[in-house]
């Protein structure tokens, strides 16, 4: 999961978004994302963190933009 969050949030930073606004909006404290003491995130979070990376950088096919520039493997999906 932190893996796919992250990869949320530097995707829409690669689209020029706001990772702190992102981050705010999603309900996410920059901090839990530190390597040492990750905090995974509720399901409201994720939801919300999608949906504002979506909105932020105008891409209703988030997803399928996302899957396409990520490795499978690197999610620990395959």
């Amino acid at each position: 999961m932190k893996q796919l969050v992250i990869s949320i949030i530097g995707y829409a930073v690669q689209r020029n978004a706001d990772p702190l606004k992102l981050c705010k909006l999603a309900g996410i404290n920059n901090k839990d994302l530190d390597q040492k003491d990750f905090r995974p995130i509720n399901e409201e979070q994720f939801e919300q963190l999608w949906f504002n990376a979506e909105r932020l950088i105008d891409d209703p096919i988030i997803g399928l933009h996302l899957g396409e520039s990520l490795v499978p493997t690197a999610l620990g999906i395959v």
